[in-house]
């Protein structure tokens, strides 16, 4: 992590310390034809607190609460 208590010089990412809301994705028909892509509903599973940050898409967090698993997503609101 560079400078700025674990934020990359230059960038708006994420920070250590911060806490982010955890997602599932989860598709669902999108009522069209068969060739119609899904439609995907976000749903709430927890929370996490950033423990280091990796790069500008990438950080390693520890889960404050809920089911958080590998391939959940998390955003950044800026």
């Amino acid at each position: 992590a560079g400078a700025g208590g674990g934020q990359l010089p230059g960038q708006d990412g994420a920070q250590v310390g911060q806490e982010l809301v955890v997602y599932k994705l989860i598709a669902r028909d999108s009522g069209g034809s068969a060739k119609s892509p899904p439609r995907w509903e976000r749903v709430k599973v927890g929370s996490v607190r950033i423990a280091q940050v990796l790069d500008e898409h990438f950080a390693t967090a520890q889960v404050i609460s809920g089911p958080v698993e590998v391939n959940h997503v998390v955003e950044l609101n800026r």
